[in-house]
């Protein structure tokens, strides 16, 4: 994410703001790398 990386941004937003959105951006990515969708489990997961 190039979001942590922006100088403009944190001057505007504060260093805490956009390292807290990044965090939990991180994090509902993270959650959805966990879960394997209906879509994944028909197509992918039974066509092995």
């Amino acid at each position: 994410m190039r979001l942590h990386r922006c100088k403009e941004l944190r001057d505007i937003l504060s260093d805490e703001f956009v390292d807290l959105v990044v965090a939990v951006k991180q994090a509902e990515h993270d959650e959805y790398q966990d879960v394997i969708s209906p879509w994944e489990r028909q197509h992918l997961l039974l066509n092995v």
